[in-house]
């Protein structure tokens, strides 16, 4: 150690594309930083949360940019925390189904300058091939320590010989506490959808998932219809959810349905949080708008269009009535809004235990985090 009071780390992920999910994260390392690494200044890459210079607003754009610039920027940045940091940490995501682009190039460096790193909150595949298997399981021996959310994440990492590094975490949004300590109340007949412009399976066409919700509201009583409250969690412009979100919101108000629209990007990741925990429901098939919901304790249903959406719902217990699988047609996904909007089961895994186990695991494993987080999820976990 040189004679910094402090080592470097830098926590790569996703980041600074106006994606929530993301974002969620990078709220949660910010306010646990010192629990969650102790001894390290964190600093997390890419993140830049209001621009107020013109260079840094055309950094973010550039980073955030698909294209050859932006491929080179982040290039860049990646080589540059691997000289300077002692630690990178891989922050939440699935981020290990391979082993490409910066993140090879920073791990044939780190060999070098003897950088360790670290993966909490992430997902373990899938893998396209044996060859990808191979070199996610030969760059993850590496790791100092392995904290994955899902329980199927923990099986590969035994297969993959990961012992030990390798703990269950859960979600790194379990460790979320809103700024504000008072939650806005349930807003009854109010029903979150949240889509996803990612292509998948066929229950993932947002037109269809859109048309399966009002057809369920529709068939209420006229008294009792929902008003839709339609939420675009990932507002980058080409990769983001604005366009599809959009289309459901004409869609809705075609048929006659009352709507909201709310875009991440406008009220930020609190004012987003705030919004699922005030529904009475959730249509997701963005994730993390399911696992806001389940952490709210708000019924919801998600579109398994992914594996890490399969295993989430595995792990909480997440009734059948509750799950939309892949291969969902318009009756069945009608089917599972009804149940949703009639008698929501709730999870077989409380909110307060999945959030306990969570605080155990990765906040210095178990020590008191004051009055950031309930002391009955730590309970509730022991």
């Amino acid at each position: 150690m040189t004679g910094r009071s402090k080592r470097r780390a830098y926590v790569v992920g996703f980041y600074g594309v106006a994606n929530f999910g993301d974002d969620l994260f990078c709220d949660v390392v910010e306010s646990h930083a010192a629990l969650m690494f102790p001894g390290y200044d964190v600093r997390i890459v890419g993140r830049v949360t209001q621009p107020r210079t013109a260079l840094k607003r055309a950094f973010r754009r550039i980073f955030a940019s698909p294209h050859s610039a932006g491929s080179a920027i982040r290039l860049l940045t990646g080589l540059w925390v691997v000289a300077r940091g002692d630690l990178i940490i891989l922050g939440g995501g699935s981020v290990l189904s391979e082993l490409r682009g910066v993140r090879y190039v920073q791990w044939k460096l780190s060999r070098i300058l003897r950088t360790r790193f670290r993966a909490v909150g992430v997902s373990l595949g899938p893998f396209a091939d044996m060859k990808r298997r191979g070199a996610v399981a030969t760059f993850a021996q590496g790791l100092d320590k392995l904290i994955v959310r899902d329980s199927r994440s923990l099986d590969v990492g035994h297969s993959l010989g990961l012992d030990h590094s390798l703990t269950l975490g859960g979600d790194l949004a379990a460790l979320y506490a809103p700024p504000t300590t008072e939650l806005p109340g349930v807003r009854h007949g109010h029903i979150g959808l949240s889509l996803c412009s990612i292509s998948g399976a066929e229950s993932n066409d947002p037109d269809l998932i859109t048309r399966s919700l009002a057809d369920a509201i529709l068939q209420m009583p006229e008294s009792e219809r929902m008003t839709v409250v339609v939420l675009s969690l990932n507002n980058h412009k080409i990769h983001g959810d604005d366009e599809v979100s959009e289309n459901a919101v004409r869609h809705l108000r075609e048929r006659g349905i009352e709507v909201k629209y709310s875009r991440y990007i406008d009220v930020g990741v609190e004012g987003v949080w705030n919004e699922i925990a005030s529904l009475q429901a959730v249509v997701a098939v963005r994730l993390h708008a399911a696992i806001c919901a389940y952490l709210a304790g708000v019924p919801f249903a998600l579109v398994e269009y992914h594996s890490k959406c399969t295993d989430f719902c595995n792990d909480i217990g997440q009734h059948d009535s509750m799950r939309i699988p892949a291969s969902a047609d318009r009756s069945t996904l009608s089917t599972a809004v009804s149940a949703l909007l009639k008698v929501p089961c709730s999870p077989a895994v409380s909110p307060d235990a999945y959030s306990a186990r969570a605080v155990a695991t990765y906040l210095s494993y178990g020590v008191s985090v004051g009055s950031t987080l309930s002391d009955q999820k730590v309970m509730a976990y022991q």
